[in-house]
């Protein structure tokens, strides 16, 4: 109930408690020291990072000594209790609310609170130490509740070295990372799928085929508890997410600030023991993301505050798991060098920085850039893959403007040059990279990013970053074990509501006739319109009777868990 009505942190300085005792006269009879009324409710004030009042502070004579009841809970605040800064003795003798019917003489009227023997409290008092001073908008640091440390039965997992030398270390053995973003069933672009545990299994697997050794989560959910189980099986690390809504106001919503930290909290105290985490990652680009809800200077104050909340999660995660690393992530844009320079100097208490890098153009000056604006810690590529779709200047788009789709070779080509020539190659300034990501997910296309598609059917990237990491060359199309090859879709682009259009996939040497086709609204993952397979497979009739934007995929596949797609875009007017 106290967060129920706790206006914020942006209109709140103090927090006032009641701190009385009545004993006998209380409602079960009982006389009880300051810490036991006061420590059940102290967690929850810590939570809202404020300096305590104790607006009503004292004790009646009713079943014990006053003077030394408040001689001992001084002496309790002074020691433990650093967040109180004030208290207001109940110096009344006119108080009439009576708990109960008791009293300690019959015709006694009003309840005795008056101070007795105040020069034996003044020692006391000073204890409290001296009242805060204030930054506007900031909040007085306070002391939080220290947990018992984790257990040291899982790996040590810690950052060692200098520029050059970084290194990620597990129970003091180099841990290069080589990781998959395992999105799956994160959200409804990731299609609602249920992720069972059979699938979990399946996918695991075939990641841990592929040479790969860590995991990426997003955020916790219902799944964790069989991610984390099927990743002890096939020793395989989980950088370990969580994400926060870059539509959140950070300086004036305190509420939502102090719901995410419970939220870290409670999961770090939940997993902390399971040794298949790696790394807690507290943020996804949300610092970069704010630009779309809020114009400067504003901007500035609310990406300031959400850096601060960064820092006292990283701060209360090391105080909880002393034996992992803290990371967030940002995203590559134009503002990289100023959000690595912002973290660099107000959460210092981040580990390993992770940088989500996509464009060739970008990802070529990463290691240049996290040199230069924040030395003092390694870098994660955090996500790597094909060109992204959401910057004009470096994207490729259609003569009607829409959206152009590289093919799942080319994707492939896109994740081979990354790796190698921007994640390992500067081995040493950053501790790995995330490959992202592993099922086909709805951002730019349905088919964009994904080692597999939607029903798990691994993709040509798939088999470039297996041979990369374990030297295997069983790339579709270079043994007669896979013979399949690239595909486009042939046909307009531009439909009219109500007509039917013909389309065909075209492609080399196209050995399988194993085709299936969708025509998806371009903005969701539902599929729209009438779609007619012809006999020969490669040739469709498609039609709809509603103007917008559309796009039509085909996927070829051999039977045997391989898969290749395209897709292409339409633009449906009225008739």
């Amino acid at each position: 109930a106290m967060y129920n009505y706790f206006p914020g942190g942006l209109y709140v300085d103090w927090l006032g408690v009641t701190c009385l005792n009545y004993g006998t006269a209380s409602g079960d009879g009982k006389w009880r020291s300051y810490e036991e009324m006061y420590a059940p409710y102290r967690h929850k004030l810590l939570g809202l990072q404020k300096p305590v009042m104790l607006a009503e502070f004292g004790s009646t004579a009713y079943g014990g000594d006053p003077v030394q009841w408040t001689e001992q809970a001084l002496q309790t605040i002074g020691e433990k209790h650093d967040e109180i800064k004030a208290a207001v003795f109940f110096n009344s003798g006119q108080d009439k609310n009576w708990a109960t019917a008791w009293r300690p003489a019959p015709g006694t009227q009003y309840i005795d609170w008056r101070v007795q023997q105040p020069a034996r409290l003044a020692n006391g008092l000073r204890n409290l130490g001296p009242a805060p001073s204030y930054q506007l908008g900031v909040a007085p640091k306070v002391q939080r509740v220290a947990h018992a440390a984790a257990p040291a039965a899982h790996p040590k997992v810690e950052v060692t070295g200098t520029p050059g030398q970084y290194q990620l270390q597990v129970d003091g053995k180099p841990f290069y990372v080589r990781g998959v973003a395992y999105n799956t069933a994160h959200d409804w672009r990731d299609g609602h799928f249920p992720l069972t545990r059979k699938q979990i299994e399946q996918d695991l697997a075939d990641i841990k085929h592929m040479g790969a050794n860590t995991i990426r989560r997003y955020n916790p959910g219902v799944y964790d508890r069989n991610i984390l189980t099927v990743a002890r099986q096939y020793d395989l690390k989980v950088w370990y997410g969580f994400w926060f809504d870059p539509e959140v106001d950070y300086y004036r919503d305190s509420l939502k600030v102090q719901q995410y930290l419970e939220e870290v909290e409670e999961a770090v105290l939940a997993h902390r023991d399971d040794p298949s985490i790696l790394c807690w990652s507290v943020g996804n680009e949300t610092w970069g993301l704010l630009k779309h809800q809020y114009h400067q200077p504003y901007l500035t104050v609310v990406r300031n505050a959400y850096a601060r909340m960064i820092e006292r999660m990283a701060r209360r995660i090391h105080e909880l798991d002393p034996h992992r690393p803290v990371s967030t992530s940002f995203e590559h844009a134009l503002q990289l060098p100023a959000e690595l320079a912002s973290f660099h100097q107000q959460a210092p208490s981040i580990d390993i920085v992770g940088v989500n890098s996509y464009y060739l153009q970008q990802i070529s000056h990463l290691n240049e850039i996290a040199a230069r604006f924040d030395s003092t810690r390694p870098y994660v590529v955090s996500e790597f893959g094909p060109n992204g779709y959401w910057d004009p200047e470096y994207s490729h788009f259609t003569k009607s403007k829409s959206l152009w789709e590289a093919s799942d070779f080319v994707k492939a080509v896109y994740y081979n040059k990354q790796w190698t020539g921007y994640v390992e190659k500067n081995r040493g300034y950053n501790v790995g990279g995330l490959a992202f990501c592993w099922r086909d997910r709805l951002e730019g296309t349905a088919t964009w990013f994904g080692l597999t598609d939607f029903k798990g059917r691994r993709k040509p990237a798939y088999y470039t970053l297996r041979k990369l990491w374990t030297g295997q060359n069983n790339i579709p199309g270079q043994q007669s074990k896979y013979r399949m090859h690239d595909l486009v879709i042939s046909g307009p682009e531009k439909l009219v509501a109500g007509k039917t259009y013909t389309f065909t996939a075209l492609g080399e040497n196209m050995v399988y006739k194993n085709f299936e086709w969708y025509l998806y609204k371009e903005d969701y993952l539902r599929e729209a319109g009438d779609v007619e397979q012809l006999s020969d497979e490669i040739t469709t009739k498609v039609s709809t009777t509603e103007p917008g934007h559309y796009r039509l995929y085909v996927y070829v596949h051999d039977y045997a868990g391989n898969v290749v797609t395209a897709s292409t875009p339409l633009i449906v007017a009225r008739k």
